[in-house]
């Protein structure tokens, strides 16, 4: 990498979608924090990084100590997947001094990560304008700014992290990569779950806002040959790469950065399924060019297709579709947060591997276990819901369930149509003095409610019946209301005002 490369940053216009750009540019020495003010933001040395993050008001972000455990266990999880394909070496052991640390750079917002990145002297800073992150390989700085979730901050932390790993274990061998491999590693190793003690990286949550799963199975169906088994090759998929940046640059596009979902996909795939070729491939690059270093990796094997690439596209959709506002999968638990409502819905796309049938706990072998989750409410004024008939955002009905005084509850059931929000029935009392059960300790209060939806055959017709399981002897296994069932929409969870976490427990 004797001289300037750029790779360009997909300028992403949306601040939950965390783009990057990998700049080569040879001016600055390692390790000089420039920017005025930067010296005095607090500090950690972890093993691999010295990381410095602007003072922030969010009452919930992650500490330098949180930092220092996802980094570590991050690097760890890279040299277990990444490494065998370049060759072996890893970096976890490795601890280098510090004027050889790479900086992370956690700025407050994007404001203050665009006045960094000017002060640091980049070239171009226009490039990082839509971006989320962004790494400068001769500074061996990592710039990045606080998103508006938890969640997509650490995801943009990881991705530079992860271009900065590549290319300490690549070496010259990275700036030989068509972009879209680049970027798909660094995305690949992004995707994860935190329960804010562990992190399982290079793991789809059961929720992203992206939804790169749903993206790429339109892709598939707009722009790929599926009707015939078409080879995978890097130029290939480089070429489809492009067309979808043109797309999105000109406006004929519907989807943001779909290039980016490709790139995520396509090295998951081949990550998953061609780990002795992609190793071939990555060792073919100290000598050869990367078309020649695939052609040589495939030699003595059957290449990928599409069509393959499409059936494990299939196999990797999310559970569950973001519709509104904030969730997070911590890995036992889904945790929606909003003032407004957070809202999701389990994607019919989904196939579980096992197939949720009649169950032996309900009396009527005729109904069918549909949704069956516990909820825990994390503040007082939280309300809880059971949605069904999801249509569209702004097309679907919920039955909604809140405390009230006396540790009673009250339910109603409510829909919205064309954004106008309709009471089909006004709050009803859940308990209407029943007795609490005795001796139940209060702290089982913290285990939270069930909540259900099943699928029953009447004589009149299909039904869906709606139970809400609490802490009296007359509310066990009650059913709070009966709805026909027009037809299979799906259903899903809402938080409103507050915070919940859900454990779904039919799966």
């Amino acid at each position: 990498m004797s001289k300037s490369k750029r790779w360009p940053s997909g300028n992403r216009s949306s601040p939950y979608l965390a783009a990057t750009s990998l700049v080569l540019i040879f001016l600055l020495p390692q390790n000089v924090i420039l920017a005025v003010g930067v010296d005095v933001w607090p500090q950690l040395e972890t093993r691999h990084f010295l990381v410095v993050s602007e003072p922030t008001s969010s009452p919930k972000s992650e500490s330098l100590a949180d930092w220092d455990a996802m980094l570590r266990r991050h690097i760890a999880q890279l040299d277990a997947t990444f490494a065998p394909l370049f060759g072996g070496q890893t970096l976890a052991q490795a601890q280098p001094p510090l004027s050889q640390k790479p900086i992370l750079l956690l700025c407050a917002d994007k404001t203050s990560y665009l006045k960094r990145i000017a002060e640091y002297g980049i070239a171009d800073p226009a490039t990082a304008v839509g971006s989320g992150g962004y790494y400068h390989p001769d500074a061996n700085v990592i710039f990045t700014w606080r998103q508006p979730t938890d969640y997509y901050t650490r995801h943009v932390v990881l991705h530079e992290v992860a271009h900065w790993y590549c290319l300490q274990l690549l070496g010259v061998r990275y700036g030989k990569m068509p972009l879209w491999l680049c970027e798909g590693l660094a995305d690949h190793a992004a995707f994860h779950v935190w329960d804010g003690q562990t992190l399982q990286a290079m793991r789809l949550p059961r929720v992203t806002l992206e939804n790169y799963p749903a993206r790429l199975d339109a892709l598939l169906k707009r722009i790929m040959p599926l009707d015939s088994a078409s080879d995978i090759s890097l130029k290939s998929v480089s070429g489809y790469f492009e067309r979808l940046r043109i797309e999105r640059r000109i406006g004929t596009s519907e989807g943001i950065y779909d290039e980016y979902a490709l790139a995520w996909g396509m090295v998951a795939f081949l990550v998953d399924e061609y780990a002795p070729e992609m190793t071939r491939f990555f060792e073919n690059l100290d000598r050869n060019d990367a078309s020649d270093s695939w052609q040589a990796a495939f030699d003595d094997a059957t290449p990928p297709t599409l069509p393959l690439f499409a059936d494990w596209v299939a196999e990797h959709q999310h559970p569950w579709r973001w519709v509104w506002n904030h969730w997070e999968d911590t890995g036992t638990q889904l945790v929606g947060i909003s003032d407004s409502t957070a809202l999701i819905v389990h994607n019919p796309a989904f196939k579980p591997r096992r197939t949720i049938a009649p169950n032996s706990e309900v009396d009527d072998p005729s109904e069918v276990i549909l949704l069956r989750c516990e909820v825990k409410p994390l503040l007082d004024r939280t309300v809880i819901g059971l949605v069904f008939r999801y249509e569209s955002n702004d097309c679907f009905e919920m039955l909604q369930f809140r405390n009230i005084e006396n540790d009673d509850t009250e339910w109603r059931h409510v829909r919205l149509t064309q954004n106008q929000w309709e009471t089909a029935s006004g709050w009803q009392s859940m308990m209407n003095a029943e007795r609490k059960m005795p001796n139940v300790d209060d702290s089982a209060a913290h285990h939270g409610v069930v909540l259900e939806i099943r699928r029953a055959v009447a004589s009149d017709g299909q039904k869906l019946r709606f139970f809400y399981k609490g802490r009296t002897v007359a509310d066990n296994d009650r059913i709070v209301t009966e709805q026909a069932d027009d037809a299979g929409f799906p259903f899903g969870l809402a938080v409103q005002s507050g915070a919940a976490q859900f454990r779904d427990v039919t799966q």
